[in-house]
């Protein structure tokens, strides 16, 4: 009984440390999983993400689990919010629950619907989330949604969608269907030449693109690659100003002569 007061409690880290304690009681007592459930919606994203983790073994104990978590991958992992020393943590988890999650909804009309929702929010991290749900179904993305997505990487919402546009573009990089794997190379290549104008000054944001763009072409399968590749990021890690652009370039050449493989087909 005391335990679960500190649910409630004013400090943050109480909380989390109440609902961590009573981990062991939520598979056997519906009060206990239902006052952590609440924590779901905690103004503390430390809790948010306990309560998670501590409810995720049990979401088929209580109805209405599997859909909270459902939003919780969807719409907690935001970079605005997360920690960033608990990121990484926390996006390692949502790719669990992903994983887990894609399979049971690939046929399920509801989910599917909130996805298409989702992909269309201003919030770009839900965006991207909803986009990841979808690239992991089984059975690949639904043909009504496939353009939605692909817009994803194709729809410039000024020069801030950049890193968007090549996150989403990532997920597309290596995809088994091959003519989205041409169209994300495609716009990485294109996001190698951000900002380097003259007449363009984005001494932030262009190094950014362009090195983000490099370290995701260095992730290109033997399949994929191509000759034309590996010339674009020499002359990068020669020519471009920027010295973390040209150790990004570097480094995904490296990663691309460890597959004795280099000859692909785009």
């Amino acid at each position: 009984g005391r335990i679960l007061a500190k649910l409630d409690d004013a400090n943050w880290d109480v909380r989390r440390a109440a609902v961590a304690a009573l981990g062991s009681l939520v598979a056997s007592d519906e009060g206990v999983r239902l006052k952590i459930a609440a924590r779901l919606a905690d103004e503390s994203w430390f809790v948010r993400f306990a309560a998670a983790q501590t409810l995720y073994p049990h979401i088929y104990i209580q109805d209405g689990l599997f859909e909270q978590l459902f939003y919780w991958i969807i719409l907690d992992v935001d970079h605005r919010y997360t920690p960033s020393n608990e990121m990484e943590d926390c996006q390692l988890f949502q790719a669990q629950l992903i994983a887990d999650y894609a399979p049971k909804v690939q046929h399920s009309a509801h989910y599917l619907t909130q996805l298409q929702h989702m992909l269309s929010v201003r919030n770009s991290p839900t965006r991207i989330a909803a986009a990841k749900m979808l690239m992991a179904l089984p059975q690949s993305i639904p043909p009504h949604l496939r353009p939605t997505v692909i817009d994803l990487i194709d729809v410039q919402r000024g020069d801030e969608s950049w890193p968007e546009r090549l996150q989403v573009a990532e997920f597309f990089i290596n995809h088994r269907d091959q003519s989205l794997s041409q169209h994300a190379i495609r716009v990485a290549l294109e996001a190698l030449d951000y900002a380097t104008e003259p007449w363009v000054y984005q001494p932030g944001a262009g190094p950014q693109v362009r090195s983000q763009s490099a370290q995701i072409l260095g992730k290109l399968e033997p399949l994929y690659r191509d000759e034309a590749i590996f010339v674009r990021l020499r002359r990068l890690m020669i020519e471009d100003q920027a010295p973390n652009v040209r150790d990004a370039a570097y480094g995904a050449l490296l990663q691309l002569a460890v597959a004795p493989d280099q000859a692909a087909v785009l």
